[in-house]
C-alpha cells in the first residue's frame, strides 16, 4: 500500500514543485511569443517557427487564464522524464548483466 501511494504522490509532487513558480507569482509565465502562437491559429496563417498546432493547444487550454495549459504541460514534462529515466534504468540494467 505504502509503494502506491508513493508512486502515485511523487508525480503529483514533481508537476507541483513545476508549477511552484506560476503558483507563486499568481499567473502562469508566458513568453514573449505566445501572442504569435495564438495567431497563427486565429488569423490561419503558417509563420517559420510558429506552429500553429500548439496555437490550437493554447485556445484549446487556454482558458481561464492559461493555467489548464500550464497544467497539462507540467504533467506531460513529468511523464516524459519518467519515461526516460525508466529507458535508463533498463538501459543500466543490461550493461551490468
Amino acid at each position: 500500500m505504502g509503494i502506491r501511494v508513493a508512486n502515485a504522490a511523487a508525480p503529483l509532487a514533481a508537476t507541483l514543485m513545476l508549477l511552484a513558480p506560476a503558483l507563486w507569482n499568481g499567473f502562469p509565465l508566458l513568453e514573449y511569443d505566445t501572442g504569435g502562437y495564438l495567431a497563427r491559429w486565429f488569423e490561419g496563417t503558417l509563420e517559420v517557427s510558429r506552429s500553429t498546432v500548439y496555437g490550437l493547444y493554447l485556445v484549446a487550454f487556454g482558458r481561464p487564464d492559461f493555467w489548464p495549459a500550464v497544467v497539462v504541460q507540467a504533467a506531460l514534462t513529468v511523464w516524459v522524464i519518467a519515461l526516460v529515466l525508466r529507458a535508463h534504468k533498463s538501459a543500466a540494467a543490461r550493461s551490468c548483466s
